[in-house]
C-alpha cells in the first residue's frame, strides 16, 4: 500500500515520472487494483505522453466495461493526443453537461 500512496502523491504533486516508478510496482504485487488507482496510472501515463500504454491499462483493468466517466475522459484525452479525433469523439460522454467545444478544449490542455 505504501508504493500507491507514494505513486498517488507523486501524480498530485507533478512528479508523474516517480508515480510511475510507484505504480509499476504496486500494481505488478496486487491482483486487484483499487479503481482510482488503475486510473490515476493511466492519468500519469498520459501526463508522460505514453498514450498507448494509458490505453492497455484501461484496457487491461476495465475489460471493456467503460461506464466510468474517468476512465472515458482519459481515453478520450489519449485518443486526442495521439492524433485520433474520431477515436476519441466515442468516449466524449464522460460529462453529458459538457459541450463538445469545451471537451475538446480540455483535451488540448491536458
Amino acid at each position: 500500500l505504501g508504493y500507491i500512496n507514494a505513486g498517488r502523491l507523486y501524480y498530485l504533486t507533478g512528479q508523474y515520472e516517480k508515480s510511475k516508478e510507484m505504480f509499476d510496482t504496486a500494481l505488478g504485487s496486487y491482483a486487484r487494483p483499487k479503481t482510482e488507482d488503475i486510473l490515476i496510472y493511466a492519468f500519469t501515463l498520459a501526463k508522460l505522453k505514453q498514450y498507448q500504454a494509458s490505453i492497455d491499462v484501461v484496457n487491461k483493468y476495465f475489460t471493456g466495461d467503460f461506464n466510468n466517466s474517468q476512465a472515458k475522459l482519459v481515453l478520450a484525452i489519449d485518443y486526442f493526443k495521439m492524433g485520433n479525433v474520431s477515436e476519441a469523439r466515442k468516449y466524449f460522454d464522460w460529462d453529458p453537461d459538457k459541450s463538445e467545444a469545451e471537451k475538446i478544449k480540455i483535451l488540448r490542455a491536458f
